[in-house]
């Protein structure tokens, strides 16, 4: 967190619940993203602010801190994230990437002030063996490059 009194100082945060996307009200579609792993649904024309924010970018760097298995197809990640850039990182996302698997972290799709950091905890129900994949934390976000730290 910066320290206060510097260009950049936390002063709130807001909580944005997610709306039904019309596209659920068509049972296939639904079907289908309810029964098998489908990418994450992104808004790449919208909304207005994401080309302006992509303008101004910075810096995201991953750290694994652990990985503990619950169970045969279970495990619980943490993952510290820091931005090392100048500004402000908008909708950073947290995504675990190279196997199917279906997830739950403790926050995502968050801001996070130049300097900042934060640890997220990820559950993870593995859908499929893990043994020999190339499995990594992967971190985004509207104005950062992906990066990733392998599991």
């Amino acid at each position: 967190m910066p320290e206060a009194g510097s260009f950049y100082e936390l002063v709130s945060r807001s909580l944005y619940y997610p709306r039904v996307l019309k596209q659920m009200e068509e049972q296939a579609f639904r079907d289908k993203y309810v029964n098998e792993p489908i990418p994450w649904i992104t808004l790449d024309k919208g909304p207005w602010l994401k080309p302006i924010v992509a303008k101004t970018q910075t810096k995201l760097r991953t750290e694994l801190i652990s990985n503990k298995f619950i169970s045969d197809n279970r495990s619980q990640i943490l993952v510290k994230v820091t931005n090392t850039g100048r500004v402000p990182a908008f909708m950073t996302k947290i995504d675990v990437v190279g196997i199917k698997r279906a997830f739950y972290a403790s926050d995502n799709y968050f801001w996070l002030t130049p300097g900042e950091d934060k640890e997220i905890t990820v559950e993870v129900l593995w859908r499929e063996p893990i043994l020999n994949r190339n499995i990594a934390i992967a971190v985004d976000a509207w104005n950062a490059k992906r990066g990733s730290t392998k599991l």
